[in-house]
């Protein structure tokens, strides 16, 4: 038991020293909490940007996982909307849309910090102790952009080791969802 606390320690050190840190945007509104119901509104689902290989949605990122059993990669429904709607200042409300009918919804808890609103950090370990660990980490903050589209940037870290040795990779994206006029 003392073994399984002091490895749990050991991770929680690993991953607080780590950085997942964002660029700056300039092109963007920022978001205090005086104005956060400024992103309040009806978003299309479908990343602006064509050019992208990954068809990225408003809703697997804001889910923080691939939804496989409503969403398949490679489906992207076109009129797919998801009405954002600000609680309070640490809970975002969210509901997908497909049509007229609502699909699901969920409630994003974060904090509003720097001009963004920031949503929890979502880390996930897998391996055995002190032999083989994989631990990977997402964050992601929401803004709106001068053009009154959402802007939503995301930083994964991917990090493994085996014994004392670790290496990992960041992975930093920005992707923009056109505001919808209903």
């Amino acid at each position: 038991m003392k073994i399984k606390a002091y490895y749990f320690y050991f991770l929680i050190v690993l991953t607080s020293c780590s950085s997942l840190k964002f660029s700056k945007n300039e092109n963007t509104l920022q978001v205090n909490k005086l104005n956060y119901d400024q992103v309040n509104g009806i978003y299309f689902n479908n990343n602006l940007d064509t050019t992208l290989k990954d068809k990225t949605t408003l809703w697997s990122m804001l889910h923080s996982t691939n939804d496989k059993k409503y969403h398949n990669k490679a489906v992207v429904y076109k009129d797919e909307k998801l009405h954002l709607k600000f609680e309070n200042k640490k809970t975002l409300f969210v509901k997908l849309y497909n049509g007229d009918s609502l699909i699901k919804e969920k409630r994003i808890k974060g904090k509003i910090k720097g001009g963004y609103f920031f949503g929890r950090r979502k880390v996930k370990y897998f391996g055995l102790p002190f032999i083989f660990v994989k631990v990977s980490q997402l964050r992601y903050r929401i803004c709106k952009g001068v053009s009154n589209n959402l802007i939503v940037d995301i930083a994964r870290e991917n990090m493994a080791g085996i014994f004392i040795f670790f290496a990992g990779a960041n992975f930093y994206s920005t992707y923009t969802f056109e505001r919808s006029n209903f």
